[in-house]
This record gives structure tokens, sequence and C-alpha cells, in this order.
């Protein structure tokens, strides 16, 4: 493992590696790559959650409405179907 790091730092040191810290740098501010970045965060979290909880649309950052994550009504302390009562 400390020869890989030795490798990473003797190439971020080196021109080249400068080079590519400052592109990465630059990819990091643009607006097309962060809404990228967000699209493919919200898939990838659509997928582990099997779709229930998707992001909110791009450039919104409001919270879900009043009562979005509350239970129907009347269905709040009844016994599942064919549950002894």
């Amino acid at each position: 493992m400390a020869s890989l790091m030795n490798k990473i730092t003797q190439l971020s040191r080196s021109p080249k590696g400068q080079q590519l810290m400052d592109r990465a740098q630059r990819m990091a501010r643009d607006p097309e790559t962060k809404r990228k970045i967000t699209e493919a965060r919200g898939k990838l979290a659509k997928r582990r959650s099997g779709g229930a909880n998707e992001p909110p649309p791009h450039g919104t950052n409001e919270p879900p409405p009043h009562g979005a994550n509350e239970p129907p009504p009347g269905r709040v302390n009844e016994p599942p179907p064919g549950a002894p009562r």
C-alpha cells in the first residue's frame, strides 16, 4: 500500500500530475459537471431504495410538503387484515 501512495505522491508533484489536478479542479467547478453528478447521485439513490425516495427535481431545495411522509388517514392504529383484535 505504501508503494501506491508513493506513486500517487510522485504523480501529484510532477508536471503531468499538476495538469491533471488543474483539469479536475476546473471540471469540479463547472455547473454542467455538478448537474451530472447530482443526476447520477439521484439515480443511484433511487436504484438503492427501489424508487421510494426520489430526490427533489433539480434546482429545488424545498422540504417535502407537510404530511408527505405520514400514513394515510384511518390506517394509523388499525391492525393488518386478518390479525386478531
